[in-house]
């Protein structure tokens, strides 16, 4: 396969889905404490702020399974870090 399985840039805005820009439309749904924000970084618009118990479910799909190997990118900020959480 070749190209992204999944491209997912969480910069909805509104609502409680994500939507996939690759190929595949491996559309994701946030779920629990999960909120869109607009201060995202580097003034990319929308942003999503996970509260601790919140997560972005993406249906399992062929596209999602790799044959031999997987690559994950993201950008992440962190709004305080506490000594021992991992």
């Amino acid at each position: 396969m070749r190209g992204s399985s999944a491209s997912l840039a969480f910069d909805e805005g509104t609502g409680t889905d994500v939507f996939d820009a690759s190929r595949y439309g491996n559309d994701g749904q946030l779920t629990g404490g999960v909120t869109f924000i607009s201060d995202a970084p580097l003034g990319r618009g929308h942003a999503l702020s996970f509260n601790g118990s919140g997560y972005v479910t993406v249906p399992s799909a062929p596209s999602l399974q790799p044959l031999d190997s997987l690559t994950i990118e993201l950008w992440m900020r962190y709004a305080a870090f506490s000594p021992g959480v991992q």
